[in-house]
């Protein structure tokens, strides 16, 4: 096919599938299920257990595989929020449809969520780091028992009187530290993985001051305090005022900008120890990951209960991925590679047996509108793959960092355009050949380049007018 044709046809669907809404479904009467959501922060797709083969979610995975799991599910950019993407869908849309909001109250637009992130009874660890002139916490994490919570929620989705509801319950604890965060005996993860990788850590903590070029490796453990003061300043060489600013930049936590910051990364990776630290934080994330998954067997099997069993869909999803230097940043690094553009998405009807993988460029705003046609019965078991096939395709994808300087064309799950403004360079990717985003094709294939040059041009407007990003908090 011509490119030029290709492009105006591609185009042409991909306009029509990005309006909100805008489908020709027929309708089927059907019974209206419960639709329960599930997600949370910071989930590399590729780590949970159906898509590793690792024994890191083995709860969640039972469920994945009597799913429709969609492989290639990618968001805007590493600082997206899939709620801030579902409250697209107002209140007056889901009691038109007969369906109760059962989670916390919020605005007439917003989705009745439940939100798993701070909870003052819980215990917070001693987490600070003391510079001139700021007394900063870095975003404590809260201990694993959700106990109580989960007594609420469960009271919530037994309640047969409020059928069919409509819920997002979402946690937060993928987020950084993963050595600091701790189970419900309050130990933190650091001590809780293999034997030599404890040693290997209690090793450093006891001599850290003798490697100072391995700061990094001291937030992942999460015990930075008042006491590595001299040392952050030694490895950062950093003012008050620059300091100041790193905290203030779009809300990021001091700690990201510091693993972000080429200086004390490369002091870091330019180390003997950095490849074995590196496996260690792997190590801590997928240990974090299991204890998740432990802590949702009972919510994402239903209890086991008959009536939510047979009337409830279930939507497993997360914000964003992770990123472990395979593009030299590190956790929700300002990049556009698939590592922290890459969620996880699984969809669960009642009576489903097995599993059906979902090849197709998916983006995470169309989430939205899965959940809406849940809702109206549009969509259900019989129907939800060819349906996805038919009217759920979004060939190309924008995306960018919240900076602006670094954005990105994905087209088809073939190839992916990136245009760096700040170094005035561009690149191209062979998805296919080259999944890992490592060879730049830009001079071999100029037809592609110029293809995916113009329509990341129209794409941008096209999904900022029809509000399908997830905004930076400057926007």
């Amino acid at each position: 096919m011509n490119i030029k044709h290709k492009r105006i046809l591609v185009i042409a669907s991909s306009c029509s599938v990005l309006t909100m809404g805008g489908y020709a479904f027929i309708h089927q009467k059907t019974k209206k299920l419960n639709i329960l959501i599930l997600s949370t922060c910071s989930l590399r797709a590729n780590r949970l257990g159906y898509a590793s083969g690792k024994n890191t979610s083995p709860y969640i995975d039972k469920v994945a595989q009597k799913s429709f799991v969609f492989k290639n599910a990618f968001t805007d950019k590493s600082w997206s929020n899939v709620s801030g993407f579902l409250q697209k869908i107002p209140n007056s849309f889901v009691q038109k449809n007969g369906y109760t909001a059962i989670g916390n109250h919020g605005s007439e637009t917003g989705l009745r969520k439940i939100d798993f992130s701070k909870n003052p009874k819980r215990y917070n660890g001693d987490f600070f780091l003391r510079l001139p002139g700021l007394n900063y916490q870095l975003s404590p994490i809260d201990y694993f028992d959700y106990s109580d919570d989960l007594k609420k929620i469960k009271e919530r989705l037994l309640d047969t009187s409020k059928y069919p509801f409509y819920i997002e319950i979402h946690n937060k604890v993928m987020h950084l530290p993963y050595g600091n965060q701790f189970d419900k005996y309050h130990r933190p993860v650091r001590y809780l993985i293999s034997p030599e990788s404890v040693k290997y850590i209690q090793e450093y903590e006891a001599n850290y001051l003798s490697t100072p070029d391995r700061l990094p490796f001291s937030f992942f453990l999460g015990n930075i305090g008042k006491n590595n003061v001299p040392q952050v300043l030694k490895v950062l060489n950093i003012n008050e005022i620059q300091t100041k600013k790193m905290l203030n930049k779009l809300g990021v936590p001091f700690f990201v900008g510091m693993l972000n910051n080429k200086k004390v990364i490369e002091r870091w990776k330019n180390t003997k120890y950095f490849s074995r630290d590196l496996e260690v934080i792997k190590e801590m994330y997928d240990y974090r990951l299991k204890m998740f998954d432990e802590s949702l067997k009972d919510l994402i099997n239903l209890y086991g209960n008959k009536d939510l069993v047979d009337n409830t869909v279930i939507i497993f999803t997360g914000d964003h991925g992770e990123a472990f230097f395979e593009h030299g940043l590190m956790i929700h690094g300002e990049t556009v590679f698939d590592e922290m553009l890459n969620f996880p998405l699984f969809v669960k009807f009642p009576g489903q047996v097995k599993r059906l993988e979902i090849n197709q460029q998916f983006f995470q705003a169309g989430i939205v509108n899965i959940a809406k046609k849940i809702m109206t019965g549009e969509l259900n078991k019989e129907n939800f793959n060819d349906k996805i096939k038919q009217n759920f395709s979004y060939p190309f994808i924008y995306s960018r960092t919240c900076s602006n300087d670094l954005r990105s064309i994905r087209y088809n799950n073939e190839w992916k355009y990136i245009i760096d403004l700040k170094k005035d360079k561009k690149y191209l990717y062979d998805l296919k050949k080259d999944p890992n985003e490592s060879l730049d094709l830009l001079e071999q294939r100029p037809d592609i380049s110029a293809f995916l040059e113009e329509n990341y041009i129209m794409m941008s407007s096209v999904q900022k007018k029809g509000k399908l990003f997830h905004f930076c908090n400057d926007e």
